[in-house]
This record gives C-alpha cells, structure tokens and sequence, in this order.
C-alpha cells in the first residue's frame, strides 16, 4: 500500500514536493523511506505489545543494514533496551539458541544493539556502546550464573558413599543427557560465546554486502526503467 501511495504521490511530502514527472532515483529514494517508516513502526508496535520477538525478527530480517534514516537505528536501539518481563510473550521456537530464556533475550539485545550501532549517526554513539556494554555484562554475569547452577546441581546428584565398584565406576559412569550437556556447555561456555559473537559479526558483514548489492541491483534497474522511459 506504501508503495502504491508513493507511486500515486499521495501523502504530506509529495504535497509539499510535487514534481510532477519524478525521475526513477527520486521514486527509488522515496521507496525505500517508505520501507524504512513501516519497518520501524512495526518494531516499535510489537515493543508495545511486548511481543519482543516479532520486534527482533523485524531488526535481524527487515531493518536495512545501509538505512542512513532517523528512524532505524531508533527502532533497532529500542528493541535493545527491552527488558523481558512477565507480560513479555514467549518465543515459540528456540532453534539452536540458549534454552535459558535470559541469556537467549540478552544475546538477541545485543544484536539489536549491534544493528543500532552501525546504522546510528556518530553523535548518539556512545550512548548506545554504554547500553551495549551494560548487556554485555548482564550476559556475562548470567552465563557464570548458570554454570555455578549446573556445577552445583552435578555435585547435589553424586550419590555419597562406595555403593558401587570403584573400577566399575571409573570404567563407566551413568549420567543423565542433561548433565551431560550441563556439563559440556559448562567446558566450552566461553569459547561457545566468543564463536557466537565472530559468528554474529560475520553474518553482519555478509548482511551489509547483500544489502549494497540488493541497492546497486535496485538503482540499475530504476535506471534502466528511467531510460526506457524517456
């Protein structure tokens, strides 16, 4: 519908700006405003809502990457300062990410963050890198929270006492899928978190590439139709 208004040239700046045979840059630019608006009413709706996880699947999807506007970094910024609470809804499908809902939500506030910083204009900067900051150590303190957890649950399930064979039990030692994962989660915690986080600046520079191409693609074919035009 946003399209079709802009194509029309209906609204309050095509009133203000008529031109009565726009070239195809213009419409382009006008386009892809357009985009930028719906994209950030619709994160800053679902925040309303408390429905964090359609306001991030917005960020990591739909926001722009290259967007240079006034209003996707503040819509990517907000939903990094969403704090999760009892009205927030639940996520229905965690994938591979944490099955603790705290860091899974801290990590998914990063990104957000991440996005508000590369699209931002460099004066709210340091503001957003003390948010981000703040995460970063909220995730760090949960991440030590659950490991003291699962530690501390792993030693409550050692049973006391030489009820079993000593080889026996060196040979083999019975331990519940859970644990096992505890545990191993528990080794590689920190690397698991340093990987995520190259892994998660790699999918931005692959985003950023696809987003150029995307636009050069666009602004050919608006050329091309411009030229055809005429």
């Amino acid at each position: 519908m946003a399209s079709n208004m802009v194509h029309a040239r209906i609204g309050p700046h095509q009133q203000a700006d008529r031109v009565e045979n726009p070239s195809a840059d213009q419409i382009s630019q006008e386009l892809d405003t357009a985009e930028q608006r719906i994209v950030a009413m619709c994160i800053e709706s679902a925040l309303r809502e408390d429905d964090f996880e359609t306001a991030y699947s917005f960020v990591v999807s739909r926001l722009d990457a290259s967007a240079d506007d006034q209003w996707s970094w503040k819509a990517a910024l907000k939903a990094g300062q969403y704090i999760r609470s009892s009205r927030s809804q639940q996520p229905t499908h965690l994938g591979t990410a944490s099955g603790n809902l705290d860091i899974r939500h801290l990590e998914q506030r990063i990104e957000c963050l991440a996005t508000a910083l590369r699209i931002a204009p460099a004066s709210q900067l340091q503001e957003i890198l003390k948010t981000f900051r703040r995460c970063e150590e909220q995730l760090h303190s949960a991440i030590q929270e659950e490991m003291a957890s699962e530690s501390a649950w792993e030693g409550l399930t050692q049973v006391p006492g030489a009820f079993q064979d000593p080889a026996a039990s060196k040979a083999f030692i019975p331990r519940s899928t859970a644990a096992t994962a505890a545990a191993q989660r528990t080794e590689d915690a920190p690397m698991s978190l340093a990987s995520h986080l190259r892994m998660q600046r790699w999918a931005m520079e692959s985003l950023i590439r696809k987003q150029e191409t995307r636009r050069n693609e666009r602004s050919m074919d608006s050329s091309i139709r411009g030229r055809e035009i005429n």
